[in-house]
């Protein structure tokens, strides 16, 4: 029976999978859910102990005999369920219902479970400071993980087998990574430590698990060891990943499109989406209440997420759908609707895991074009048109595969924001979860638009524009909008408002009466400037990729799709949606302009800077922004400040030429005033740095190309008097907006209070130092005693002129130094040091000697010197400047005749005062000395006192306006000391005339 039954059945699955192009995993899986092994080596092992019995027959007792006989039936009835086992799952594989539920058993309770293992592991490996496993604080250890970074192998085994890294101690290691950083600080060291080994990798014969600067000492080599736990690589069939399965289903596929199968293809490709969605399910956990979902195919699988490893498992079926454009056009139906079909199936998973699935068809699209520029055949030492269009015989192809593309895309816009058959509407929860997709394949239209005008074909261009165009009415027309839509203010919410929750939402201000805003409509409002905005900078974009071979030559895909957008121009005029009007007006170009300055803020994921990402993208299709090629263009389109030039062209050619004599301006409407006055003030000066940027541009467009530039953009004639006549209207309504935020701005300004706490700050940051007896400047590190008093003292006034006002209000109006605090600080050491210097000498009552030339000026010096050391004191040297007087400069530098017994050494670690020791005696310059050298005993310092402002502390800091200059002020320290001496000596030496 086993002789049958096995070779058949085997025979039988062979057959099923003869026309697979790779059955390596689906046998897997066969053998694994059949049990095929276990059931064989049970009825081979059976076999065996029969045979063996009858050997043994003869010389057992009776007893013995039929005890080998009841286990026979026992062994027999069990071998004969097993191979009923094997032979049902057998029949099951064989049927396709059936085969799919095992494949997903499989999947699921084999390969995902090894999978999330490995990840896990991986993912607590990287974040192992995170998981509080390794020390976080780099200044207990400092270290990075991975296998990436070339430095000096530092720890490392050897093999004489393949092993695999099975463990990893994280107390063991943390202790050799804290020996390794507290030794580095100890020598005073630089040292860099890498770890290198991968939990779950295998070696041959040489692991590297630690590399970096710096030698490890034997104590942290062996400690290092110690947490790197081995263990033997294993012989068996390695489980399969989930991409490998999708990948050998997708390689099916390649298979059945090239024997031209299409219903099995189309069968075949369903059961692939299936097993990709099911891969979503079990990677989604479970939602506690109030946490974000997390889905694990958004985490990190090596240099890319796990979901994105499933998505390029498609790559060998994309690439051969667009090599080879099938006569039959439901194979690449099939596959450009691979987007949609599984957000349909996977519409739960967040964004972050669901994002791969807008490679699939970006793909497409980009092997489409290769297609095309492929099928392109030139003349030797012909130059190409800039333009061109796919002929030959498959053209219908693949003008249908664009149709198909499209449509496919379209609707997978409508799988990832299903908003038109929500009822009741949506609630602004579930707007915030869709939104990031939403946002995401706007984008990616745009960056359709741009990969195929760069690549010049034209059908591809025309189905793009078309796409690009209708983006907005499509999504939008259907979403279930409340009635009172109409009093939203639709110019000014953004998408920056899906960053919070709807408490925070100024709902009433975007709508012009009493009644709060409505989730839905506030989401429709902006999603729609989200597309004007969008293609303002796309049209920006395109303009400055454009290739101009000569001066107001405007001929390649770039700008042919930059004006078929500019003029709204429609191709596939059998389709709906289509703008009722140009979205690219005066109003609307102005409008984005400011929304996407006003919100582009200092955060990464800000409104502007995440539509700015767009013009990063386009500039990298062909590497460097700067293409040597463009000898009329301007560089710089990159990021939203680079396009201010283009924004000025852009505005000066969307306006109406005025009749003959006539003169106008532009218009501020009401909205444009709102979008220039937003409430942050910082997006108020971000708006002001913009429009300075247009104005200032403006001077610099060549009038021949930027007139041939907008006469193809209007599709009229403008020549250069025209051109200029309009940009002068751009710079007077620049002008006239610029001048009405500074007139709001001052009025903020003037009414703003002054932001106590900045100044209390740099107060407190001021008074570290100078004030000290350990850090502050000579003579106030040298006084015996340093206290505070609440007596009011002499004071002292120190001003900083001429500071930016709006850097010291509430809210701050302009941006202030970082490393302020610091300079007050090191400002005030030496400000101190001098006043109190100045008391001290004030209050010495010096003999004074007045040498007429260098030798009684050392002879005065001298004595002076020799006259506090009688006392018994320690003397202290002032001079007014290091060049004064100047025979004591000539002699410390060599020059002049020196005195025999003059001699001067500099030590370190002296505050900025300090010159040198002469013959003992500490040297200092201070220009509190007046223009003569002072001597005394430095034990006279006995006491200062400095007076304290209460919570203020030893200093008070005020900001003074200037009644001139609204934006300028001063700052105002104030600080008040006293000084006590002790008796003793005290010399002033005048400077002797330098002789000629």
């Amino acid at each position: 029976m086993l002789g049958l039954v096995y070779p058949l059945v085997i025979a039988l699955v062979g057959m099923l999978f003869e026309t697979r192009s790779s059955t390596g995993h689906r046998l897997q899986i066969y053998f694994s859910e059949t049990e095929a092994a276990s059931v064989g080596g049970l009825a081979l092992t059976y076999i065996a102990f029969v045979a063996l019995q009858s050997l043994l027959y003869a010389q057992l007792e009776l007893k013995v005999v039929g005890a080998i006989t009841v286990l026979n039936v026992i062994w027999f009835a069990i071998n004969l369920l097993g191979l009923a086992f094997f032979v049902l799952r057998s029949l099951d594989f064989i049927q396709p219902t059936r085969r799919v539920r095992l494949t997903r058993s499989y999947i699921a309770n084999i390969a995902w479970r090894d999978q999330l293992r490995g990840l896990m592991l991986a993912n607590r490996w990287v974040n192992a400071a995170r998981y509080k496993y390794l020390p976080e604080d780099a200044a207990e250890s400092e270290f990075t993980i991975t296998p990436f970074i070339s430095d000096a192998d530092l720890v490392a085994r050897e093999f004489s087998s393949p092993r695999r890294l099975r463990d990893i101690r994280f107390g063991v290691l943390s202790v050799a990574l804290k020996a390794r950083t507290k030794r580095a600080s100890a020598e005073d060291k630089e040292i860099r430590t890498t770890l290198a080994g991968w939990p779950g990798q295998d070696y041959a014969s040489r692991a590297v698990l630690v590399r970096g600067v710096g030698e490890a000492s034997w104590s942290e080599r062996r400690l290092f060891l110690a947490a790197f736990r081995f263990g033997p690589v294993s012989h068996a069939d390695p489980i399969p990943t989930t991409e490998g399965l999708l990948a050998e289903g997708a390689a099916d596929l390649v298979s059945l499109f090239d024997a031209g199968r299409l219903d099995d293809f189309k069968a075949r490709l369903r059961e692939l989406l299936e097993q990709h969605a099911l891969y979503y399910q079990l990677a989604q956990t479970p939602q506690n209440p109030g946490d974000p979902p997390f889905n694990y195919g958004a985490m990190d699988a090596g240099f890319q997420s796990l979901a994105m490893e499933w998505v390029r498992a498609y790559i060998p079926l994309l690439d051969r759908l667009a090599e080879r454009l099938s006569s039959d056009p439901k194979f690449l139906e099939s596959a450009a609707s691979l987007a949609p079909r599984l957000q349909h199936r996977v519409g739960s998973a967040p964004h972050e895991a669901t994002r791969a699935l807008f490679f699939p068809t970006m793909y497409l699209v980009r092997g489409l074009l290769l297609t095309a520029t492929r099928s392109r055949t030139l003349s030797p030492g012909t130059t190409p048109e800039p333009t061109f269009a796919f002929s030959g015989p498959k053209a219908d192809a693949y003008t249908r595969a664009w149709q198909d593309v499209v449509g496919g895309w379209e609707t997978f816009a409508e799988a990832l924001a299903p908003l038109g058959t929500s009822k009741p509407a949506p609630g602004w929860p579930q707007i915030r979860a869709l939104a990031p997709g939403l946002a995401r394949h706007l984008r990616d239209t745009a960056m359709m638009v741009a990969v195929a005008a760069q690549s010049g074909e034209t059908i591809a261009i025309r189905w793009t524009i078309d796409l690009m165009l209708k983006w907005d009415e499509r999504n939008r027309r259907i979403w279930p909008t409340s009635s009172q839509g109409w009093a939203v203010g639709r110019a000014l919410p953004t998408l920056e408002l899906t960053s919070r929750e709807w408490e925070a939402v100024p709902a009433s201000l975007y709508r012009h009466d009493d009644r709060p805003a409505e989730p839905i409509d506030v989401f429709d409002a902006a999603i729609e400037n989200a597309w004007r905005d969008t293609l303002l900078v796309l049209v920006c974009s395109l303009i400055g990729r454009s290739v101009s071979p000569a001066p107001g030559v405007v001929n390649d895909g770039a700008a042919m799709a930059a004006c078929a957008l500019f003029q709204n121009r429609e191709f596939d005029a059998g389709a709906s949606y289509h703008p009722r009007s140009a979205p690219l007006v005066t109003e609307e170009i102005l409008r984005s302009i400011l929304r996407l300055v006003g919100e582009s803020g200092r955060d990464d994921a800000a409104y502007g800077r995440s539509i700015e990402e767009l013009a990063e993208q386009i500039s990298r299709l062909e590497g460097p922004n700067y293409i040597s090629g463009r000898v009329y263009g301007w560089s710089g389109e990159a990021s939203l400040w680079g396009q201010n030039t283009t924004h000025g062209l852009l505005i000066a050619a969307s306006l109406n030429t005025l009749p003959a004599g006539r003169t106008g301006k532009i218009g501020v409407s009401g909205t444009i005033r709102t979008l220039l006055l937003p409430a942050s003030d910082e997006a108020r000066r971000a708006i002001i740095r913009h429009l300075e940027g247009i104005r200032d541009a403006l001077p610099g467009i060549d009038r021949v190309h930027g007139a041939g530039i907008a006469s193809a953009l209007t599709a009229s004639v403008i020549d250069v008097p025209e051109l200029e006549t309009r940009l002068d209207r751009v710079r007077e309504w620049l002008e006239e907006c610029l001048s009405l935020i500074h007139v709001a701005r001052e009025q903020v300004l003037l009414s703003a209070p002054v932001d106590t706490a900045a100044l209390r700050a740099i107060s407190d940051a001021a008074q570290t130092k100078g004030f000290s007896k350990a850090e502050g400047a000579f003579p106030v590190s040298a006084f015996a005693v340093i206290d505070q008093s609440s007596d009011a003292l002499k004071p002292r006034v120190y001003r900083q002129t001429h500071v930016r006002r709006g850097s010291y209000v509430l809210p701050p109006m302009d941006d202030r130094m970082g490393s302020e605090g610091e300079w007050w600080a090191h400002e005030l050491v030496g400000r101190v040091g001098e006043i109190v210097l100045l008391d001290v000498l004030e209050a010495s009552t010096p003999s004074r000697r007045s040498p007429r030339s260098a030798a009684t000026y050392w002879k005065a010096l001298s004595e002076a010197l020799e006259a506090v050391r009688a006392t018994g004191q320690s003397p202290v040297v002032i001079r007014p400047h290091r060049q004064d007087p100047k025979c004591l400069w000539d002699w410390t530098h060599g020059s002049g005749d020196r005195p025999s017994d003059f001699a001067f050494v500099r030590q370190p670690n002296e505050d900025d005062s300090y010159d040198f020791h002469l013959n003992g005696t500490p040297v200092y310059s201070s220009r509190a000395a007046n223009g003569a050298t002072w001597v005394f005993g430095v034990e006279r310092l006995d006491r200062l006192t400095f007076q304290s402002f209460g919570e203020e502390g030893l200093t008070k800091l005020t900001l003074e306006p200037d009644a001139a200059n609204p934006w300028s002020a001063s700052l105002r320290l104030e600080w008040a000391r006293r000084v006590r001496l002790s008796d003793g000596p005290a010399f002033r030496i005048s400077h002797p005339k330098p002789s000629s």
